[in-house]
């Protein structure tokens, strides 16, 4: 591919970034808590996974444990809540590993000391598929809607341009994957991508880069994560489809907008009663 093609590929995500940032920042200038940055800019991933419904109820649970009177009165809750969140900690801290990694290999041809058997996998991956870089960890807010997502990776592959999600999961779910990829699209859409990739005559292609791991038989003594099995996956849905799963993403996520606003007004009152 033209080397003036992938600049203007480039640009556009690095404006598409910057420009994201500004939405932040005009909403709060100074300083914002990535709470506060929810209530303004849904994430791409959380709202990928509303179709599913397990999302939603988890949030509910979350909320209901966090009202603190409540929690005093169920201390086994927090052995439980333990339990649940641990492996969920050491498999988010090997995911932003596994993903600067990905980016030192294939953007910079940089191969640290750690990870040696996942840094084989991704060595393998990129002589059998010579991927061109265009960007990694990119902002981008919708904007005739506000959800926001940073997308993992864009490269050139073949000619075609590929958006790259990073998964570091046993088993990922394959509706929350394909929803979270449908609703970068469509975002990316809503910011123009689709006419420059149209003027610059490229193709679109949505992949899945999934490092295999063994995080379900991680113990507290124990808090090793390592991936078993590497796996490169191709997201076969026209641009039709993937703006209705978009679509449906963002209705659903506006209903759940509403039954949080409700939840919430009552934690609020119920906290006032209890005053």
């Amino acid at each position: 591919m033209e080397n003036w093609k992938i600049d203007k590929l480039k640009n556009f995500f690095n404006e598409t970034n910057a420009n994201a940032m500004k939405k932040i920042d005009k909403i709060a200038p100074n300083d914002i808590s990535e709470k506060e940055e929810l209530k303004y800019f849904p994430r791409i991933s959380s709202v990928a996974k509303l179709t599913g419904g397990s999302f939603e109820i988890f949030e509910i649970l979350r909320n209901l444990y966090s009202y603190a009177p409540w929690r005093d009165k169920f201390k086994l809750v927090d052995s439980f809540i333990h339990k649940l969140t641990f492996k969920c900690r050491y498999s988010v801290d090997y995911g932003i590993e596994i993903h600067s990694l990905f980016e030192a290999i294939i953007h910079h041809n940089f191969s640290p000391k750690k990870y040696q058997k996942e840094q084989a996998f991704i060595n393998d991956w990129k002589k059998k598929f010579n991927p061109i870089p265009v960007f990694f960890e990119k902002r981008v807010i919708g904007k005739s809607f506000e959800i926001s997502g940073t997308i993992d990776a864009g490269v050139i592959i073949d000619n075609d341009f590929w958006l790259i999600d990073i998964k570091t999961t046993k088993d990922p779910n394959k509706n929350n994957i394909i929803n979270q990829l449908a609703l970068y699209w469509y975002v990316l859409k809503d910011n123009g991508m689709m006419d420059l990739l149209n003027e610059l005559g490229i193709k679109i292609k949505l992949g899945i880069v999934n490092f295999k791991t063994n995080v379900d038989n991680v113990e507290d003594d124990n808090p090793e994560i390592f991936t078993e099995e590497f796996n490169f996956i191709e997201i076969k849905y026209n641009q039709e489809q993937l703006e209705i799963i978009a679509k449906e993403s963002i209705k659903l996520n506006d209903i759940f907008k509403k039954k949080k606003l409700f939840l919430e007004s009552r934690y609020k009152q119920k906290a006032k009663k209890d005053k």
